[in-house]
């Protein structure tokens, strides 16, 4: 009883943040009822057949592909989404959240990409921010040209410009098309530390080859962990006991952000950090 009472007041104080995290409701696709591939879709289509999404682009050529259709398997589960910009005007949906950003917060995205393999080279994918489920909103990442019949990953950081609880999905460019799968939203970057008694210091970061975390007093049972944005571990060591410091150090990591955990008697403390 006393830790059931514990945990409500750690909630309540602000430290459960991190489990309320904002996520895709349908970022791979797959909560769909197409039946077949279903190719230059209208937008009242799309919503009839694609759950938790709107579409509302001029284009209206959108399309739900399975992996079975001749343009090759999705990049997680069975299904993926086509976008086009025919004849210069953009195809266009939104995604929702399960709940809204937080106007001003760092957060951190990733998503997939090909380009159509009829009809190369692609489209550049945009990914905007809207208080409203018909609407690009606003811009926050505009993608490279994707290579031809190959999953490219696309990861990026924005600061929410609204409280919005859709992401739009459209493109720019000449008339091709692209396609998209496996939306993600990873940890928002101020929801950082979950201890007031663990208090720690990463420092360069972003960071090159080495980094180090210093802490504010000797540890004890100290351990870190790193994540890719995968979900992968790079990296598990324990902290000497006494140490006020720790260098990681010979990190031959592709470029990119990575989520820190330090774990102590004293508390949890969860970083992002970036190798450039």
């Amino acid at each position: 009883m006393k830790k059931i009472i514990l945990l409500i007041t750690i909630c309540l104080l602000g430290f459960c943040q991190i489990s309320k995290s904002q996520q895709f409701m349908n970022g791979d696709f797959e909560i769909n009822t197409s039946i077949a591939c279903n190719y230059n879709m209208l937008n009242a289509s799309w919503d009839t057949l694609m759950a938790d999404s709107k579409a509302f682009g001029p284009g209206t050529e959108l399309d739900i592909i399975n992996s079975s259709c001749t343009y090759g398997p999705a990049q997680s589960g069975n299904w993926y989404a086509g976008v086009a910009a025919p004849s210069g005007n953009t195809d266009a949906f939104t995604m929702t959240l399960t709940v809204p950003l937080v106007s001003g917060m760092h957060y951190s995205m990733r998503f997939y990409d090909k380009a159509d393999s009829t009809y190369s080279p692609g489209v550049p994918v945009v990914i905007g921010v809207s208080t409203v489920h018909d609407s690009i909103g606003t811009i926050i990442y505009t993608g490279p040209t994707p290579a031809v019949a190959v999953w490219n990953l696309r990861s990026f950081a924005f600061t929410a410009p609204c409280n919005g609880q859709y992401i739009s999905v459209s493109t720019t460019g000449v008339p091709r098309w692209s396609h998209v799968d496996n939306f993600l939203m990873l940890y928002p970057e101020n929801i950082n530390e979950v201890s007031d008694n663990l208090k720690v210091d990463v420092y360069p970061n972003p960071f090159t080859s080495n980094t180090n975390i210093n802490f504010s007093e000797e540890q004890k049972q100290t351990s870190i962990k790193i994540t890719d944005i995968l979900g992968h571990q790079v990296c598990n060591a324990a902290i000497p006991n006494g140490a006020r410091s720790y260098t990681i150090d010979n990190c031959n990591w592709s470029n990119g952000i990575y989520f820190l955990q330090i774990q102590s008697e004293k508390g949890t403390v969860n970083r992002k950090i970036v190798k450039e």
